[in-house]
């Protein structure tokens, strides 16, 4: 799912690895790994966006079906752009807030 881990957001996997951050636990749910598939689909924080989501296209978005239900309409592509953006805009205003307190 690489393409997926580019545009997740701030994901602590990564930010572990890069060393910027001891930890790679989810900042949302404290699960012990935060990557793009915990982010899109396990993370218990974007449940609600996920399911306002899912309910209208009548399916469990995950990593198998996500390009497939986004490319079968723009209706379909459109909402889950915008989910996936919601979630994206939460996780870098969180990770602005961490920087901050740091820097303080």
């Amino acid at each position: 799912m690489p393409a997926l881990g580019k545009d997740a957001g701030p994901v602590p996997r990564d930010l572990k690895r890069f060393g910027k951050l001891e930890s790679s636990e989810c900042w949302f749910c404290g699960d012990p790994i935060d990557d793009a598939a915990h982010t899109l689909f396990v993370c218990d924080a974007w449940h609600q966006k996920r399911r306002q989501v899912e309910i209208p296209l009548h399916t469990v978005l995950n990593a198998g079906n996500l390009v497939q239900t986004m490319l079968a309409s723009k209706a379909n592509w459109d909402m889950v752009s915008n989910m996936l953006q919601d979630i994206i805009k939460s996780k870098e205003a969180e990770e602005r807030r961490r920087q901050a307190m740091q820097a303080d």
